[in-house]
């Protein structure tokens, strides 16, 4: 992947699309495992250097955060009626969608 430097929407956008297209691929080449936010947080531990992509979204009056990460061969999923306490050395990616 090539890396630009942008200004702070260049690289929001970039970024937006850095996610999307990891998420298409790990999903073409995964299978998808749907995790309550305890064990998404467990399986997050298990890296040393964890990337996370986060989209938080509404659903009729209720705000939703998912969150998506990859381990060994498998996408794992999760979503909080709150937002999830990442651990420090997580890498989080906000996405728009995904």
């Amino acid at each position: 992947m090539d890396i630009f430097i942008l200004g702070n929407a260049g690289a929001a956008a970039a970024a937006g699309a850095a996610a999307a297209g990891a998420y298409g691929q790990a999903n073409q080449n995964r299978q998808t495992v749907n995790v309550v936010p305890e064990e998404f947080l467990k399986i997050i531990g298990k890296v040393s250097k964890p990337l996370v992509i986060s989209m938080p979204y509404k659903f009729f009056w209720l705000d939703k955060h998912s969150y998506i990460t990859t381990y060994q061969s498998f996408t794992f999923r999760t979503v909080s009626g709150t937002p999830l306490k990442l651990p420090p050395n997580v890498e989080i990616i906000n996405a728009k969608s995904f």
